[in-house]
Parts: structure tokens; sequence; C-alpha cells
């Protein structure tokens, strides 16, 4: 049975950082989700720090290492990954993103709570300066899920 979440994480030679960042998806609460990973044709090394991060997990999320031959920039990776997503929501991750262990049950939870299937899930973001470690909201808007009728 699919997930109702899958986790998309999209890198592209991020070696310094890439470790960290997936650390954080790989840290969720929730482990009932697909993490699919999918390196953009990296050249630093990052693509191969990936294979050892999911050689060696052990934690109890589904992951996917796919790897584009060629470079298709970050439309086509999004489209690749997309592509390969087997649940019904996609949450994303970038190589230079860090997630709090709580927000992926916190987008599902969202999901079950909302009066319709929601066609969108937003939460605030925060902005990390590295000199620092200081953070500051990106946006302050809160947990929201929209629904959109195309009918």
């Amino acid at each position: 049975m699919a997930e109702l979440l899958s986790i998309a994480f999209m890198s592209c030679n991020r070696v310094e950082r890439v470790a960290q960042s997936l650390g954080s998806v790989l840290a969720q609460t929730l482990d009932d989700v697909e993490v699919l990973i999918c390196d953009d044709a990296s050249s630093d090394g990052t693509y191969e720090v990936l294979q050892q991060i999911v050689a060696g997990y052990r934690g109890g999320k589904r992951l996917r290492l796919l790897r584009n031959e060629s470079r298709l920039g970050v439309i086509g990776n999004f489209n690749r990954i997309m592509a390969q997503a087997q649940s019904d929501y996609v949450m994303f991750a970038h190589d230079d993103d860090l997630s709090v262990p709580e927000r992926a049950q916190t987008v599902r939870q969202a999901i079950f709570d909302a009066a319709a299937p929601p066609s969108a899930v937003f939460h605030d973001a925060f902005s990390l300066d590295a000199a620092s470690g200081q953070s500051q909201p990106a946006r302050a808007r809160g947990l929201r899920a929209v629904h959109v009728d195309h009918g």
C-alpha cells in the first residue's frame, strides 16, 4: 500500500551540506513515508555521500535513491521526482534545507484535518544564517491546507 506522504529530497552539488539536510529528513518523527532522493548529476561528491547515507540507514522510512545521468535542472529534477512519487501527497526538501523533526507529522495531520482533500499544504519557513547559526522567520503565516476545486 502506498504511503499518504512522500518526501522528495532534491540535490545538486551540495556536498558540504547534503548530509545534514538529508539527516533532518531521516530524523522525521513520522516513519510511514517514502523518501525519494534525487541527485541532479552532481560532480562534487554529493551523490557518493547520498549513497553512503542510504546504505547505512536502518530506520523505518522507505528510501529510494535516484541519480540523473545528465543535469536536468531544477524543473527537470522536480518533474522526475514527482513522476517517481508513489503517494497521494509530496513534501519537498532541498539539499540546503533543515527540517524540524515534526515537520512531516504536522503536514500529514493538516491533510487529515482538512475539511476536503487539500490541493496543497503550506507552512512557515525559517532562514538560518550559516555564520551566526541564528534563525528568523522567512514567512509568518502558520500552517494551512488549501483545497482548489478544479471542477
